[in-house]
């Protein structure tokens, strides 16, 4: 998939005040696993390379991908059940990464069509709710994991209160209408507008702690 849509390609991003690494493991095993050993050893015995966080996330992969490809297994319960038998296969290695730095698994959240229409539950959500309790059950084996609610409070009220509305206005002509209609795909894929709160509150949480900052660091006055 990364040949034909460049998006779902791994990516590293580098400045003088970050590096990001984001790398695609579509499933929770083999390549998935070999990485989080890669980042264990690089904590160990090359601590200049170790991430200072490193944050996982696996389930829509399971959930919908996988589940609407024909030519494999459809059965919803035996994906759920191979999630499960992957994620408990994670245990060995992230007890030993969380030994060695901060490590955060992201859980998926409902997307804007369960936001806005209340009407029911779809089926897709229902599979991240199972997804989710596999999530709390491995973080109550890993003692230094964190888990993550990535439904930030800000991204509900939107999708309610900007999405919602926009949403019934789709054959509006308005350019004001489209540009906010081209934010409101998902709560996956937000646009400028929830990205950029998104900066501005880890930018406000790192602002926080005490202490003088170095020159160049993003908090100094």
């Amino acid at each position: 998939m990364c040949r034909k849509q460049d998006k779902f390609c791994s990516r590293v991003v580098d400045s003088e005040l970050m590096r990001v690494e984001f790398w695609r493991r579509p499933f929770v095993y083999t390549l998935f696993v070999r990485k989080l050993w890669e980042m264990v050893d690089q904590c160990r015995c090359h601590q200049p390379s170790c991430p200072d966080v490193v944050v996982l996330n696996s389930a829509i992969w399971y959930c919908r991908k996988v589940w609407l490809t024909q030519a494999i297994h459809k059965s919803v319960t035996f994906w759920m059940l191979k999630l499960r038998e992957d994620m408990d296969n994670l245990r060995e290695v992230l007890m030993a990464l969380t030994m060695e730095t901060t490590v955060i698994w992201r859980l998926e959240e409902a997307i804007t069509s369960d936001v806005t229409n209340l009407l029911r539950k779809s089926e897709f959500q229902k599979r991240l709710s199972a997804s989710h309790a596999l999530a709390y059950d491995l973080f109550k084996q890993v003692d230094e994991l964190v888990v993550w609610s990535s439904m930030l409070a800000e991204t509900f009220d939107f999708a309610q209160r900007v999405c919602g509305s926009v949403k019934s206005l789709i054959e509006s002509e308005d350019p004001a209408v489209e540009d906010i209609f081209d934010q409101c795909d998902d709560e996956i894929h937000v646009g400028t507008t929830m990205r950029q709160r998104f900066v501005s509150m880890l930018l406000d949480a790192l602002c926080e702690s005490d202490g003088i900052r170095e020159k160049g660091h993003c908090c100094r006055d």
